[in-house]
């Protein structure tokens, strides 16, 4: 409990910008470029906790990833994002446009990217920070099978079997 309430200690902030830098210079999540030099800019580069510190995630590298601020910051709200909703809440309709898509808020986008690693991790053994390293920054949300509501729960970001060959 206590490792997870300390902060990213700045030598540990310092060798993960290096390695992002050097490595991996986009958003995790969305895939914008990161700004390593303006960090108030909404693309500023940020070190994302995978698993939350709210809900016990640690400081250390391998739970860290690198993120724009407008994601590490918008993408949560108040829903535990590490866990798909209980509900339906998401409600569009039948054949809702791509631009409707597109408006979903982050922290949906967020679940549906968050089970598509899980996904992988488990079936793969890799870790969660691998397996979302392997499977990039979140695609177009589309509806599964457009006869059907687009509710959470017929939602996707990626095509169901291309995560699964890499």
């Amino acid at each position: 409990m206590k490792a997870s309430q300390e902060s990213i200690s700045d030598s540990l902030r310092r060798r993960f910008k290096r390695w992002a830098k050097n490595k991996h210079t986009h958003c995790y999540l969305c895939g914008v470029i990161l700004d390593f030099d303006d960090t108030n800019s909404y693309r500023g580069f940020t070190c994302e906790h995978i698993w939350p510190r709210s809900y016990g995630g640690n400081s250390i590298e391998e739970n860290l990833l690198p993120a724009c601020k407008s994601c590490n910051s918008n993408k949560k709200g108040n829903l535990a994002t590490w866990v798909m909703p209980a509900i339906q809440s998401l409600i569009m309709g039948f054949n809702p446009t791509s631009q409707r898509l597109q408006e979903i808020d982050g922290c949906y986008k967020f679940a549906l990217h968050y089970k598509i690693a899980q996904q992988l991790a488990i079936q793969k053994r890799f870790s969660l920070k691998h397996a979302f390293l392997k499977i990039g920054a979140w695609t177009e949300v589309r509806v599964y099978h457009p006869d059907d509501v687009a509710d959470f729960f017929n939602l996707e970001n990626y095509e169901s079997h291309s995560y699964l060959h890499l």
